[in-house]
């Protein structure tokens, strides 16, 4: 082979691996480009129609408060030394998050006066989107309530019942949600 042949052969040889680079880089870019149109189509998608380039990923969540849908009280027990029941409530949670139940502050009356009050811890999660049944205790001691012997009177009388107010206190997505309450229970 002659120099001039084998320089040509050369140079084919560098210009064929400089195509074969750029057909490599060439791909990789096409393939960037379909990932990046890919990824913001879809961003497209899921974006709400107030709202930004982010979409979903902005951080803006619609909170919306959880719904008790039905009270009800069971398992009611009067004994010589006080009462007890079962207060049990049906949460409807309608967030795309879990929402937990911090805790219920609440007050138990006897003829729209307070007997007792106090603060019942939840440690209940409900998650998205679900429906559970909240059950929390109540009790009350005779002995720890003011004119507790007009009380027992009432009760030795037939008048049994009570009522029960508060709030639930929910944790949304970091923000508390207070929803009140209040419900009569006929002691047995």
């Amino acid at each position: 082979m002659s120099a001039r042949e084998e320089l040509k052969s050369k140079r084919k040889e560098i210009i064929e691996k400089h195509e074969n680079a750029l057909d490599k880089e060439a791909g990789l870019a096409i393939l960037a480009l379909a990932l990046t149109i890919g990824f913001f189509g879809s961003s497209a998608v899921l974006m709400p129609e107030q709202g930004t380039p982010t979409g979903m990923f902005s951080g803006d969540l619609d909170i919306r408060s959880p719904v008790v849908e039905s009270l009800q009280s069971r398992n009611e027990v009067v004994h010589n030394t006080g009462f007890s029941f079962v207060l049990d409530s049906e949460v409807r949670n309608p967030n795309v998050v879990d929402v937990e139940l911090e805790n219920v502050v609440y007050q138990i009356k006897s003829n729209g006066e307070t007997i007792k009050s106090g603060v019942k811890d939840g440690e209940t999660v409900i998650e998205a989107p679900d429906t559970e049944w909240v059950a929390l205790e109540y009790g009350i001691d005779f002995a720890g309530v003011p004119n507790s012997q007009e009380l027992l009177r009432k009760f030795e009388e037939g008048d049994r019942k009570v009522s029960v107010d508060g709030t639930y206190r929910f944790n949304v997505a970091g923000e508390i949600v207070e929803l009140p309450f209040e419900e009569e229970v006929n002691l047995e």
